[in-house]
């Protein structure tokens, strides 16, 4: 990923060098915010959990979910678009909402939608857009598992690979290797079911080992093997998507763990038939009917992003057949439509195996979606489909059973644990180590009985470093935070630290407990031996914090407990000398143990702390009496500060006069600034202009940061007190960039009207104009407001800006978004549109990239603007690059782009249009066309086809960065069909990493614990970038890091075999 330079940036500097990364991570990549501070840590941007809270939440506004408040505006508009026969998907900061879940909640909230009808048209939240889902090609699975051609013209002879040793093993009549001669065309004729059973396992562990045998110069090339037509004539079907699915699937899946659970339920339940469709486990189990509505939303739980549209059947059936590995093609679509059929009977036991290998392939990412599945089986109390499910002892069910008991310990069902262990589930995952995790989840969300299930399982209340490294806060601090007396009191009878210090917060339960102010759960610690002096919240002891806030409760109840030498300095004692006077504060460092520099700064600290905090403010005098410097700058978590600062933000005039009086520097950095941003504190500015505050060096800073707190009477003062209006100190920006940037209308008009340069040189820091910044943000009321003040469309060539304004827009509805406040509104199609009809370019003379991140307006208006019509306008743009790309992390080309979002009609137009369809991906997570259509959930096989019909390179290489080959991004997604596809047309299994967070394939899968895609991966000799003892090593490490255990299994049952 791209990480800007920051060297020489202040704080905030740093903040606005690493905004869009930060959005990106957090929104695109759907990342933590744990994980957001890990990347940008390793990137050596370090900042507190709490600052990226309060960054993210309330300075840049970004949010992964909706307020309750904005589904009846959704519901409004879908409904009058419904009335138009329009299609909609609903889009948030530009990434789309799961159609199950805006059913979900549209429905709840019916009534306000209607009372919205009534009351007139409203308006969609900040960040919402609404548009017409994409066109899907004209291709599907379900009509290339049927009968396939191909011209006489194409078909080329090849040697054979693969042969059986004899035709009693495995005839090639049984393989259905048969071409008919049909008017000129050769037709492929795939296996009958009953021939497919006579497929032994001997014969396809011979096709397996075989291949297997191969140099792996052959290996891919075998894939693309000949047929041997009746009259003896070699006949290629090489681009026969059948011939993947009926031939090459029953050799390479045979072993997977999906085919062995089958096997095993026939062995155990006596079902004959191995296909999915017939249900081998829940054919056994009688069970409820479920009604098709019923059935419907089951499926909906299992696949949320699946469905688009109407057409429900064909487009799971399409999306199965990528995902789930079948032996016969269209056994699923077949499924599919039986599970949906009302004339046909169907449990809830049906639906669950079909559940099973979702969650055993961790292809149900979010734990809340496995949390729907175990409230269906509660529900419907299918005790028994359980109890049949765990007498199978097979990877599959253990990565299912992983997976479950990670939902439950994270969403809270004790019931749901209880029925998962009566029923015979294997518990030792959630004992020792490994089970800490779970205990973490569970004590995170408050649930006793789940934790206390855990802990007499035999989880470790403790984490280790080699297993949990990335654990916030353990189960103890966790307790001590919800104040939950009972489980701090389990956790600690059975061992737990009270001590352990989290390694990033620092924080420990008795620091926790103090920070919440529970007296119950600090005596229970206390008790239980924890360190006073070990505990700390932020910089301060917390004795000193309990002190300063006047918490005399929980600081006498520490006091007691602490091991503190009675001959040490301390800051409550500096204090309380202090407020006694001059005298006693003079002789109380005597007879202490501390050396004068550290007896300096801890007098240093005491003056900041008391002109803090009013309750101490008596204490300041004799500190200043007794020669404490009044300039001293001390370390805050809201950083560096310094006395007249912090008096200025409490509005503390007495305060100010004080330090004044005492020597401090009226001019230091920030003292301005700081009364400036508070419309409350307009006469403290007045106050410090009167005492000679510099305006020349710091009124341009102090007008930006009144402009940041929208103080029109602290502009108006600096104003009259000679600040510049259009000076560009602050970040490098002039006060009316600063206001476009925050969107306050009312600042806006009175800097205009005060003289403010709307055409002012661009931003130093960004290359932004005012208008880049209004177009940033998507709030076309200050668009227009500034264009009426006369502000430029097209900057002059001397104007070095960063990016054209179409390329800002473009991109908006993505990354600004985040700037949106109560009452503006998300307009980027307007914005885009009325800046199209006054003539906006996309290029632009005087452009100086430098280090600000940018991708091409074509690029970001095909993958996030919901108008068509727009991006064909700029399609035909004169003199418009269908092949530029930008430096943006995860930039594209258009046709990148394009491929990335499914948009097929997209693709084919600007291959019209001389697009280069093999384009090298971007530096940071850049990937090709075809690399960025099998990076998706939901690979479009249709597309996919078609590129490579194209000629798209199926070997290009991976970005320099987090970049990905082509199979390397199927096996991370777990398309077993997309793999196999691209394996017939030449694809290495074994293509070199990214040079820099790279991943083999096998590498991949194991990650993301695809379990059915690590063995067929194995199966054709794939290699882990770390082979190691095992051979797989780094494979190994990453399963296991991601908590895919069962995965970590399967790699090493086939070392052991492989060696055996």
């Amino acid at each position: 990923m791209f990480i800007p330079s920051t060297e020489g940036c202040s704080t905030e500097d740093r903040w606005e060098v690493h905004r869009e990364t930060i959005c990106k991570l957090f929104l695109e990549e759907k990342k933590t915010l744990k994980e957001v501070r890990s990347i940008m840590a390793l990137q050596n941007f370090h900042a507190s959990e709490w600052k990226f809270e309060s960054k993210l939440r309330d300075s840049w506004g970004l949010s992964k979910k909706l307020k309750k408040t904005d589904w009846p505006v959704i519901k409004h508009h879908l409904s009058k678009r419904a009335r138009q026969n329009k299609r909609s998907e609903i889009l948030l900061h530009g990434i789309r909402i799961p159609q199950h879940k805006v059913r979900k909640e549209v429905n709840r909230n019916r009534a306000n939608a209607v009372h919205l009808q009534r009351v007139g048209s409203p308006i969609l939240t900040n960040g919402v857009s609404i548009r017409t889902p994409p066109a899907s090609p004209n291709l599907s699975i379900r009509a290339l598992g049927k009968s396939s051609t191909a011209s006489p013209g194409a078909i080329a002879k090849r040697p054979s690979y693969i042969k059986p040793p004899s035709p009693q093993i495995i005839p090639r009549s049984l393989l259905g290797v048969e071409f008919a001669n049909n008017n000129g065309h050769v037709s492929y004729c795939g296996p009958s079911v009953q021939n497919q059973r006579q497929m032994t396992t001997q014969g396809l562990d011979y096709y397996a080992t075989n291949f297997a045998a191969l140099p792996s110069s052959q290996a891919s090339q075998a894939l693309s093997f000949s047929y041997v037509s009746q009259d003896g004539e070699i006949l290629d079907g090489y681009e026969h998507m059948s011939t993947l699915s009926e031939v090459w699937l029953p050799i390479f899946l045979h072993n997977t763990p999906w085919h062995q659970f089958q096997e095993m339920a026939t062995t155990l339940f006596g079902s004959r038939n191995l296909a999915w469709a017939t249900y081998p486990l829940s054919a056994h189990l009688s069970g409820e009917n479920l009604h098709p509505d019923e059935r419907r939303q089951f499926l909906y739980a299992l696949l949320p992003s699946a469905v688009r549209g109407t057409d429900f059947t064909p487009e799971l059936g399409s999306m199965m057949q990528t995902l789930i590995p079948e032996r016969t093609c269209g056994n699923l679509s077949l499924t599919i439509q039986r599970l949906l059929d009302p004339t046909k009977k169907c449990s809830v036991a049906r639906i669950g195996e079909l559940a099973v290998f979702l969650i055993s392939n961790n292809i149900l990412n979010s734990s809340s979606d496995r949390s729907e599945f175990v409230h269906w089986i509660m529900k419907y109390n299918a005790a028994d489909f359980f109890r049949r499910l765990f007498q199978m002892k097979t990877p599959t069910v253990q990565a299912a059973s992983i997976r479950l008991f990670e939902s439950i310990a994270r969403h809270g069902s004790a019931s749901a644990l209880q029925l998962l262990i009566d029923s015979g589930a294997d518990t030792s995952i959630l004992a020792g180590a490994k089970g800490f995790k779970f205990l973490e989840y569970a004590v995170w969300r408050g649930e006793l009985d789940i934790s206390r299930l855990l802990i007499e399982i035999g989880a470790d209340v403790d984490p280790r470093s080699d297993v949990s490294p990335d654990s916030l806060d353990t189960p103890l601090i966790r307790a001590a935070m919800h104040h939950d007396i009972g489980m701090l009191r389990c956790l600690l009878n059975k061992g737990a630290d009270p001590d352990y210090m989290h390694y990033l917060t620092g924080d420990t339960a008795l620091s926790a407990a103090v920070r919440e102010e529970a007296p119950d759960c600090i005596k229970a610690l206390l008790k239980a031996g924890a360190d006073v002096g070990k505990a700390s919240i932020g910089q301060e002891n917390v004795l000193d914090w309990t002190y300063l806030r006047s918490k005399t409760e929980i600081y006498r109840i520490l006091l007691s407990s602490s091991r503190r030498a009675p001959t040490s300095l301390a800051l409550e004692g500096i204090i309380s000398a202090a407020k006694v006077g001059t005298p006693t504060l003079s002789q109380y460092p005597e007879g202490t143990t501390e050396s004068n520099d550290c007896q300096t700064r801890l007098l240093e600290y005491s003056l900041c702390e008391a002109v803090r905090y009013p309750n101490h403010s008596i204490a300041v005098k004799p500190l200043l009496d007794l020669g404490v410097d009044p300039n001293t700058s001390v370390v805050f978590r809201s950083g560096r500060c310094i006395p007249l600062c912090i008096a200025a933000k409490r509005n503390d005039i007495d305060m100010a006069s004080l330090l004044l009086q005492s020597g401090a520097d009226i001019d230091k950095r920030g003292v301005l600034s700081a009364a400036a941003k508070d419309a409350n504190c307009v006469e403290f500015v007045d106050f410090l202009v009167k005492h000679g505050a510099n305006i020349k060096s710091y009124g341009a800073e102090a007008l930006a940061a009144a402009v940041e707190g929208d103080n029109i009477a602290g502009i108006r003062l600096l104003l009259q007190s000679g600040a510049d209006i259009n000076e560009a100190k602050h970040q490098g920006c002039s006060a009316i960039q600063h206001a476009a940037k925050k969107g306050n209308l009312n600042t806006l008009e009175y800097l205009i009207r005060e003289g403010a340069n709307v055409n002012g040189p661009p931003c130093k820091h960004r290359g932004f104009t005012a208008l880049h910044y209004a177009v940033q943000r998507c709030d076309i009321s200050v668009v227009r407001l500034l264009l009426k003040a006369g502000a430029q469309v097209v900057p002059p060539p001397q104007a070095q800006v960063s990016k054209t304004l179409l390329e800002v827009c473009a991109r908006s509805s993505y990354v600004s978004l985040k700037y949106l406040t109560t009452g503006t509104v998300s307009c980027q199609s307007d914005i885009l549109k009325l800046l199209l009809d006054l003539g906006a370019q996309v290029t632009h003379p005087g452009i100086e990239r430098g280090h600000v991140s940018w991708d091409s307006a074509l690029s970001s208006a095909i993958r996030f603007c919901p108008d068509d019509y727009l991006v064909h306008r700029l399609l035909d743009f004169p003199g418009i690059d269908v092949n530029q790309i930008g430096n943006a992390p995860n930039t594209r080309s258009p046709i990148q782009a394009a491929a990335a979002v499914g948009r097929f009609d997209f693709v084919k137009e600007l291959l019209a249009r001389g697009a280069n369809l093999n384009a090298p991906p971007g530096q940071k997570f850049g990937r090709t066309a075809l690399q960025a259509a099998c990076s998706t959930e939901f690979a479009d096989i249709g597309l996919i086809m078609f590129l490579l019909g194209q000629k798209a390179d199926v070997n290009a290489a991976a970005g320099p960065e987090g970049g990905v080959t082509a199979i390397q991004a199927a096996a991370i997604q777990g398309h077993i069909k997309v793999v196999l596809l691209l394996l017939d047309h030449g694809a290495d299994v074994n293509a070199n990493p990214s040079k820099e967070d790279g991943r083999m394939a096998l590498d991949g899968a194991a990650e993301h614990g695809r379990l059915d895609m690590v063995q067929f991966l194995l199966n054709i000799r794939a290699k882990s970038c770390k082979a190691g003892e095992t051979g797989y090593d780094g494979a190994i490490e990453l399963a296991e890091m991601r908590r895919h255990y069962a995965v970590a299994d399967v790699l090493r049952s086939h070392s052991k075999s492989r060696r055996g």
